[in-house]
């Protein structure tokens, strides 16, 4: 409606004598001027957003790396501490064996 009355009031020079444009002219800069600096506010905004976004993804990639380390260095060490179990393990067997033999031998002694 305002638009209208403005394209009516703009239409012929008479009327643009007559009638008194400038208020509504000043009205739609002002009404350009605040979208403008909406837009601008809304730019800015973004860019915030933007930069602390980019901000959290790189302490995101951070943690995730340390995470990752902290993986690895415990399945080394679950690694070296199967290996220890298993030479433990066979340690243990060997001896049992050793043992086992020689009750056999003395049982064997013991009945001669």
């Amino acid at each position: 409606a305002f638009l209208r009355e403005l394209e009516a009031a703009l239409a012929s020079p008479t009327s643009v004598a007559t009638s008194n444009v400038v208020p509504s002219v000043q009205t739609l800069v002002d009404y350009t001027s605040a979208i403008v600096a909406s837009f601008g506010d809304l730019r800015n905004q973004l860019q915030k957003y933007e930069t602390d976004l980019v901000q959290s993804v790189k302490q995101d990639q951070t943690q995730l790396e340390a995470l990752k380390g902290d993986i690895q260095g415990r399945d080394e060490k679950l690694a070296d501490a199967k290996q220890e179990h298993d030479r433990i393990t066979s340690e243990l067997e060997a001896e049992l064996d050793t043992s086992r033999r020689e009750v056999e031998q003395l049982s064997k002694q013991l009945e001669a």
